[in-house]
């Protein structure tokens, strides 16, 4: 598996923020599809962790994500992210429980004595836009799921750069305070599966 760094700033914004943003200059949308999976009891949510496949056209991906402990500035979530292609075949028989995915976790992933499965999925319409000239592009995400749809901005980020980020947002009328932010959509997932059980 690829292991990756993220230091990711998140935030929610309304469905009025999310069309503005549309406007700004970036590429074109797509859509990606995320395939969650857990034990009954939600033991690797529970543990910080989350597994996905995530499908975008005919490419599928499986990561570990574990959210670091580690204090960080308002609105951003620091994980340790480890990714692997898997081909369709595999992807799909993973996704419908066909194949054991804990097969294919990285040597130090937690093992729970619960079965693992695909709880559910989130589909994602992505774009990619400039906020701020000079950092990184924003990912500007519609996300459905459990018969929600919500609205995020997503920004991978340096520590260095966190500032200037705030800085841009303010500047586009978009204020931390009193805002949900650092939601993971796993995490907004889980608490949507909760509140119908």
């Amino acid at each position: 598996m690829i292991y990756n760094f993220e230091y990711e700033l998140k935030l929610m914004l309304s469905e009025t923020e999310y069309e503005d943003f549309l406007m700004l200059k970036g590429c074109d949308s797509f859509k990606q599809t995320n395939y969650y999976f857990d034990t009954e009891n939600f033991d690797y949510f529970n543990s910080k962790t989350a597994i996905r496949i995530r499908v975008i056209d005919d490419t599928y991906e499986l990561t570990v994500k574990t959210k670091n402990p580690d204090n960080c500035a308002a609105g951003v979530i620091i994980m340790d992210e480890n990714n692997k292609p898997i081909d369709k075949e595999k992807g799909r028989s993973l996704i419908s429980g066909e194949s054991d995915i804990m097969e294919h976790l990285p040597a130090d992933a937690l093992i729970f004595e619960n079965r693992l499965s695909c709880v559910g999925l989130i589909t994602t319409i992505r774009k990619k836009i400039c906020i701020s000239e000079g950092l990184p592009m924003a990912e500007l995400d519609k996300s459905i799921y459990a018969d929600t749809t919500d609205y995020e901005l997503e920004w991978e980020l340096s520590e260095n750069e966190y500032n200037k980020a705030i800085e841009g947002l303010r500047l586009k009328g978009i204020l931390l305070k009193d805002r949900k932010k650092g939601l993971s959509k796993y995490g907004r997932f889980i608490d949507r599966l909760r509140k119908e059980r």
